[in-house]
């Protein structure tokens, strides 16, 4: 297993504190160079739809949303090409005590993906991990089978989400979001991330427009109702497994 922690190689405070905390990690680990707002790779380009983004969330894709899907996709191509599970690490995440420790645990575990923050409550499959109940994902740091990592990218034919949108979008994907009982990270509060200014901004642009914020309701009561169908059907054949 391979720690990847994705992160923009201007940001040298960052990494300085990622590589203190990563400092005796029993697991080989790495920077994974964040893609720039400005070299958005040729590939998302062709797959993103801008008019479908502004249907969706009543706003398009901020600059660093894009360069943070492509950089998370970037994660995933290096998970299914070697063949071996990573667990993904953006630079602004600050580690629990007990964190390799937990890491042990996901990685003797049978799931293609878990969440190592938590920002939900879940149903609780044993005395570690839980499924989220809301689709709430985040991107702060998960750990990724090879398995989990082709679902992703199979799945992934047009982008007009954040990457978190989509990692919570279970219905298309058929990743399991499990999540841990006692959380292995947290987010530094220290490190301002400039995607929720972004998102602030376009977010008030968006309210301007009655009929795209009304559309932007309704899409989210959909993607809810999708989301909780598929917890049922999955806690439902894990019943049936046992």
């Amino acid at each position: 297993m391979k720690v990847v922690v994705i992160s923009r190689v201007s940001d040298v405070d960052r990494r300085a504190n990622i590589s203190s905390l990563l400092e005796g990690c029993p697991y080989e680990w790495q920077f994974l160079d964040a893609y720039e707002a400005s070299s958005i790779p040729e590939w998302f380009e062709a797959l993103y739809d801008e008019k479908k983004s502004r249907r969706y969330r009543s706003y398009a894709l901020m600059p660093g949303e894009k360069g943070c899907f492509s950089s998370h996709v970037g994660a995933w191509l290096k998970c299914a090409e070697s063949g071996k599970p990573i667990v993904v690490l953006e630079d602004d995440c600050e580690l629990r005590p007990d964190f390799f420790i937990k890491i042990k645990k996901i990685k003797d575990s049978a799931f293609d993906y878990v969440k190592l923050e938590k920002r939900s409550d879940g149903h609780k499959l044993d005395d570690n991990f839980m499924l989220n109940k809301k689709n709430r994902s985040g991107t702060v740091g998960y750990y990724l089978s090879p398995v989990g990592a082709v679902k992703f990218l199979a799945a992934l034919k047009v982008i007009y989400m954040p990457i978190d949108h989509y990692i919570g979008m279970v219905w298309k994907h058929g990743v399991a979001p499990v999540g841990l009982i006692d959380k292995a990270i947290t987010h530094n509060a220290d490190f301002d991330t400039s995607i929720q200014y972004e998102r602030k901004k376009g977010e008030a642009v968006g309210q301007k427009n009655k009929w795209l914020r009304a559309l932007r309701k309704l899409r989210r009561y959909v993607d809810d109702f999708k989301y909780k169908k598929f917890l049922k059907n999955y806690m439902a054949c894990s019943v049936r497994r046992r």
